[in-house]
């Protein structure tokens, strides 16, 4: 099944898999498809979850170590690049509010 499978929790700009052939650029099958199911906007987090198990048998904190590891390959980045400097301003927005939380600012 492809990342379009099992409506209602996707957008309809849901990328089709065929890009994952026709976009050579260094990059796995599997870091293609992870791409792609990062460019998808999801209505409920729970549905993710579910196509990351279905796509990848992985947990989620598996496929986010390994997502944050592509995020920096530049491959990834000529590949998809609005999607993976998306995913590096909310990687750094992240890393940028848990410094402030470990440096005694209270909020």
């Amino acid at each position: 099944m492809g990342l379009t499978g099992r409506g209602g929790g996707m957008s309809a700009a849901t990328p089709s898999l065929q890009r994952v052939t026709t976009m050579g650029g260094g990059l796995s099958d599997r870091e293609h498809k992870t791409l792609q199911l990062e460019a998808v906007r999801f209505k409920h987090a729970g549905v993710k979850v579910g196509r990351i198990r279905e796509l990848f048998g992985e947990s989620e904190t598996r496929y986010y170590a390994r997502l944050d590891a592509l995020l920096d390959e530049p491959a990834a980045v000529a590949a998809y690049p609005a999607v993976v400097r998306r995913l590096i301003r909310l990687r750094q927005a992240r890393r940028v509010a848990r410094s402030g939380a470990y440096s005694g600012v209270n909020g």
